[in-house]
């Protein structure tokens, strides 16, 4: 299924043995390779000894993946199910008009299948709406004062907030270099 991805999405054609070697290379494993939970505990023990003490779950999980922890992320029941639902094969149909194949390779790559892509385009005005509606826990995904140190580097030299996910990355890049130059951290 990753190959298919990589070839029809991407126009990236691999070798099976090629992908396994880029997986182990980036330390990507199926989920039989987990550590200990007495070793996982000890390690977020110590984080929150530390400045990780206001971070949420999902920074904590990314902390513990840098450190070579691998542990399992329990998000939702939806993410269950969607595992559930993708690891059978739909089989075929005596309805030849009936696609067939993996769920989730079916709505990625639907011309693989000989289908349509039937997802639904959503109007910018009617994201705003939804997104009005929403609950946000805050407008600073940080600590207060990062937030606050950080702007005025932004301040300092003439940078604005990005507009989209190539500018952010650029700003954190920066931003990350100025903090540790400040901080005389060398990594």
């Amino acid at each position: 299924d990753i190959l298919h991805i990589l070839s029809r999405k991407h126009r990236i054609i691999l070798s099976l043995r090629t992908l396994k070697r880029i997986l182990k290379k980036n330390r990507l494993f199926r989920r039989i390779h987990f550590d200990s939970l007495e070793e996982t505990v000890g390690f977020i023990k110590e984080q929150l000894q530390g400045s990780g003490a206001l971070h949420g779950y999902r920074w904590m999980h990314s902390k513990c993946k840098e450190n070579d922890l691998h542990t399992r992320k329990e998000d939702d029941e939806l993410d269950s199910t969607k595992e559930t639902w993708n690891s059978h094969v739909i089989r075929p149909s005596s309805n030849e008009h009936v696609p067939h194949g993996r769920p989730d390779a079916m709505h990625l790559i639907p011309e693989l299948y000989d289908t349509e892509d039937y997802l639904s385009q959503v109007s910018e005005e009617d994201l705003a709406r939804c997104e009005d509606d929403c609950v946000h826990r805050s407008d600073i995904a940080c600590d207060g004062d990062v937030f606050t140190l950080c702007t005025h580097i932004m301040a300092q030299n003439s940078l604005n907030v990005p507009v989209d996910a190539y500018t952010a990355i650029d700003l954190y890049l920066f931003l990350r270099g100025e903090l540790i130059r400040m901080l005389n951290l060398d990594r």
